[in-house]
C-alpha cells in the first residue's frame, strides 16, 4: 500500500468523520487508486490522550506513507490525485497549504521542511509549520519520532521533533491548499478541559 490517511476521531462525530470518509473515498476511486490508498479511522470517547491515540494510529499503518486527518477537518478536492502524482519520486515528504478557518475567517499556513521552526507572520503567510502529521511523511521515518502521550500540543511536539531528527532529506511542496483546518473559536478553562479530555 502507498499511502494510508489516518482519522483519530471521537464519539459523538459519527457525521464529520462519515462526511470525511465519503469524500476521500469518493477521490480514491475517481483517481482508480483503490489498491495504493486506504482510510483508517480509530474513536474513542477522549480516553485516550491525542498523543496516545496517534501513537497508536501510526503503529498500526503497514503503508509506505501517511497521513493524518483529523476528523472535523477536510482535504481539497483534488487531494488524492495531488498527493498521489507528488509521491512519484519517492520524497521523505509531501508539504502543502493549509487554510485555517476560524468562524468566518481565513488564514494560510505554509508547511515546508525548509522552515527553521514554527512561526507566525512569516514569509507571507500567517503560519509556517515545518513538517508533521498532516502532510505525507514516510511511515518508517514518522516511527521512529513518534508521538508523545500527551493530552495536547501533540502536533508542535511532533513536528519540532521531527525537525531535529534530520531525517527528512527530501520534499515535494505543492503550493496550493490542501488542508483545510476548521480551528476552534478562543477556549475558556472549561471548554479547554473539555476539548482536550482533562478532568
Amino acid at each position: 500500500m502507498l499511502l494510508t490517511i489516518l482519522i483519530p476521531t471521537i464519539t459523538g462525530r459519527e457525521h464529520l468523520l462519515s462526511a470525511l470518509i465519503d469524500k476521500l473515498s469518493m477521490q480514491i476511486i475517481e483517481c482508480e487508486a483503490t489498491s495504493s490508498v486506504e482510510v483508517a479511522y480509530l474513536p474513542d470517547n477522549k480516553e485516550m490522550t491525542i498523543g496516545a491515540k496517534r501513537q497508536e494510529l501510526l503503529n498500526g499503518c503497514k503503508s509506505e506513507y501517511f497521513v493524518m486527518i483529523d476528523d472535523d477537518d477536510t482535504v481539497s478536492d483534488s487531494y488524492i490525485e495531488d498527493v498521489i502524482l507528488a509521491l512519484e519520486g519517492r520524497p521523505d515528504c509531501v508539504t502543502y497549504l493549509e487554510a485555517v478557518r476560524t468562524g468566518n475567517k481565513e488564514a494560510i499556513a505554509s508547511h515546508r521542511a525548509i522552515y527553521a521552526g514554527w512561526d507566525n507572520n512569516k514569509h507571507g503567510y500567517a503560519y509556517v509549520r515545518t513538517p508533521y502529521y498532516k502532510d505525507v511523511i514516510k511511515t518508517e521515518i514518522a516511527k521512529q519520532v513518534g508521538f508523545n502521550d500527551i493530552r495536547y500540543g501533540e502536533d508542535h511536539d511532533f513536528s519540532e521533533r521531527l525537525k531535529q531528527s534530520g531525517l527528512i532529506k527530501t520534499e515535494v511542496h505543492l503550493p496550493q491548499i490542501m488542508y483545510i483546518y476548521n480551528a476552534p473559536s478562543a477556549l475558556n478553562g472549561r471548554q479547554h478541559k473539555e476539548r482536550y479530555g482533562i478532568r
